[in-house]
């Protein structure tokens, strides 16, 4: 694989990919469809934003702090390694550097659906959102519920009691929250789901 580092992060300290160790250890999966639109992502804009990184002060070890996915595609597909460009985060120790990743990546806001639709406006082609981005769910051939202004539990087009999922004009439906260990288990639940027909959309990503 070919890696276009971006002229704007000329100005920064580069490290080799093959020197910097894995904070986030299996803090997080990456699905075979994800590593994909990752290779793809990279492969077609390059690589356009710095990593961060983390220098333990006792050891002098340099740790990946955030963008351990792209982290480990590039070690797998350049084995040789790649002088890449990357920000320095301060952290005392190994556990205030773990938790400073934590604050990092944690997700505070929610994608809502009008939100979505108003920054995709200007898109003439969605293909880049479901080849290269997690936020596929959210188009609008993905995105079939829509709440009762009467019940918030309601659904319209939701999942019935009939086994295919798809429920009567007069049947009450219901929406039902799916919380998920990994990137892996919400990709399986999500196609077993709308495999049988069951509206689904996805909330964190």
């Amino acid at each position: 694989m070919e890696l276009q580092i971006s002229p704007v992060l000329s100005g920064l300290p580069r490290v080799n990919s093959n020197d910097l160790e894995d904070l986030q250890g299996n803090l997080k999966d990456l699905t075979e469809k994800n590593y994909k639109r990752l290779k793809n992502s990279l492969e077609t804009e390059g690589f356009i934003f710095p990593l961060f990184v983390w220098e333990d002060p006792n050891t002098g070890e340099k740790y990946s702090f955030d963008g351990h996915q792209r982290l480990r595609l590039i070690q797998r597909e350049i084995p040789g390694g790649i002088m890449l460009p990357y920000v320095r985060v301060e952290a005392s120790d190994r556990e205030d550097a773990k938790k400073k990743l934590l604050l990092f990546n944690s997700n505070y806001g929610e994608v809502t659906k009008d939100g979505w639709d108003e920054f995709i406006a200007e898109f003439s082609d969605t293909s880049f959102v479901s080849n290269m981005t997690t936020f596929s769910g959210f188009l609008d051939e993905n995105w079939n519920v829509s709440t009762d202004d009467d019940d918030a539990s309601k659904v319209d087009d939701a999942s019935s009691n009939t086994d295919s999922g798809v429920a009567d004009a007069d049947t009450p439906t219901y929406r039902v929250e799916a919380v998920c260990v990994s990137e892996r288990e919400q990709e399986q639940l999500f196609n077993e789901l709308t495999e049988r027909g069951f509206p689904c959309k996805v909330l964190s990503l």
